[in-house]
């Protein structure tokens, strides 16, 4: 299966943002999220995610698994919902090839829910396919086991961020040594600064006060990865 990496991500501007968001459903002991969800949304679920998407009553067009995680019979599926099956021994993790299909298929805005918490191996190779997505130009954003908590990741773009009081921003590079970041509403701002993998300087910034005091509020907050993939994480 051919997928657009950061050295291809140039051949296929024309899958970029032909679909809506995708939804993917992993299997994490403990998920948050579901309220994400919106109707235009098309939702995968990954192996054990589909006893959540099941309980939290989470209709679903994809199910990818090779069913280790998944305890007991599948459920019948819906019409027109798609099963792929995967060996047990395989390259990828389920939710990294359920991404890669659904990249395939033109989506270029992710949602991982259950992609952060549990086993921490888990976490870092969900973040490396979060990375996949932004390199093919798309942004992927994660949920785990804690309300509210969320991690993006992307490259050569503009996120804007809600601003949320007593939340603190993240911002790390991913897949290489520095990234050049502007980050502009919060307490400290960044103005094409290098963020490098070898220093804390992105950890717990804050918004500006200036969105909860009453304020003449300007813009609402953004960072823009100028170059580099950004992991950011607001918690």
């Amino acid at each position: 299966m051919s997928v657009c990496d950061g050295e291809k991500r140039e051949r296929c501007p024309d899958l970029r943002g032909t679909r809506g968001r995708a939804v993917v459903i992993g299997a994490a002991p403990a998920i948050c999220g579901a309220d994400l969800i919106v109707p235009d949304d098309f939702v995968a679920v990954c192996d054990g995610g589909l006893k959540y998407a099941i309980d939290a009553a989470i209709p679903f067009g994809l199910l990818v698994g090779d069913f280790d995680s998944y305890r007991g019979e599948l459920p019948e599926l819906a019409e027109g919902t798609e099963l792929i099956r995967l060996p047990a021994e395989k390259d990828d993790t389920d939710i990294g090839f359920a991404v890669k299909v659904l990249l395939e298929r033109g989506f270029r805005d992710f949602l991982i829910l259950g992609g952060v918490g549990g086993r921490l191996d888990h976490t870092m190779g969900n973040i490396s396919v979060a990375a996949e997505v932004a390199a093919c130009g798309g942004v992927c954003r994660l949920t785990g086991d804690v309300e509210g908590a969320m991690l993006l990741v992307f490259r050569d773009r503009t996120v804007q961020l809600s601003p949320r009081k007593g939340s603190f921003v993240s911002i790390f590079p991913w897949g290489c040594e520095c990234a050049v970041v502007t980050a502009s509403g919060f307490k400290y701002p960044l103005l094409h600064g290098e963020v490098s993998a070898r220093t804390t300087l992105g950890v717990s910034n804050e918004f500006s006060a200036c969105f909860f005091d009453g304020s003449d509020v300007g813009p609402m907050p953004f960072i823009t990865a100028e170059s580099g993939t950004v992991v950011v994480l607001i918690n």
